[in-house]
């Protein structure tokens, strides 16, 4: 079973930023990182193979800042593809 989360890290205080990068090029669970507005500074996509190695993986992030993580249950709808702008 793997545990696959959307994640926002905000990086706390400011100086903490190059760290937060870092661990997440380094985290082999990391699979996507997105620079956002918003809140957070970071959207972090990532995939674990089980619940205490989700844990763990959070408890590093908050020691460079504020997180938030939701746990994806399912997925109701096909992935759609993004629509080229050339088509409208």
């Amino acid at each position: 079973m793997y545990v696959d989360a959307p994640s926002s890290a905000f990086p706390s205080p400011p100086s903490h930023r190059d760290e937060l990068v870092e661990l997440m090029q380094n985290s082999k669970e990391v699979l996507q990182c997105y620079h956002v507005t918003g809140a957070y500074t970071f959207l972090i996509k990532v995939s674990c193979g089980s619940m205490p190695q989700l844990e763990h993986l959070i408890l590093q992030f908050q020691k460079l800042g504020t997180t938030s993580t939701q746990i994806i249950l399912s997925i109701p709808g096909q992935p759609r593809r993004p629509r080229s702008h050339d088509a409208l």
